[in-house]
């Protein structure tokens, strides 16, 4: 692993902030959990948890996954970075024409920044849109429940 003090003046010098705060997190980023091989061994894994963003749509013509997908990567890129974008990893899993909401998977880091990306998304393909992210959960199952307004 890189030290440190190599790799803190070289960062100042070459990128911004942003960056530097971004491969700190990086560097932090370990995840230890256990998990059982067998019936006796048990070994460490790096696993990276998941939240699931329920959100509701205000728009005149309902957007396709693809387009809002897009549309929340380049607000949360104007936000975080291409590493953070990266890290972040945005993904449309869910959408219901019905009821005029959807569901978005994130990495538990970067869930608040995400949030943020979908608030500040205001066109879809010269389509005013708003999005108001309802809750944030850890499991689909209980996302899908509150979209449908069961929980």
């Amino acid at each position: 692993m890189l030290s440190m003090e190599l790799v803190l003046p070289l960062l100042i010098v070459e990128t911004g902030w942003l960056s530097i705060l971004t491969i700190l997190l990086m560097i932090k980023y370990k995840y230890n959990t256990v998990k059982r091989v067998g019936n006796r061994r048990w070994k460490t894994t790096r696993y990276r948890k998941k939240r699931y963003i329920v959100f509701l749509i205000e728009s005149q013509r309902f957007p396709s996954k693809d387009e809002l997908e897009k549309a929340i990567r380049n607000s949360l890129k104007e936000i975080v970075g291409e590493i953070g974008l990266s890290l972040a990893d945005p993904k449309v899993v869910f959408l219901d024409d019905k009821i005029w909401g959807g569901i978005v998977l994130s990495k538990r880091e970067f869930h608040a920044s995400v949030i943020v990306a979908m608030q500040r998304v205001r066109q879809i393909n010269n389509q005013s849109v708003i999005l108001i992210p309802r809750r944030t959960t850890g499991t689909i199952k209980k996302a899908r429940l509150i979209l449908k307004g069961e929980i």
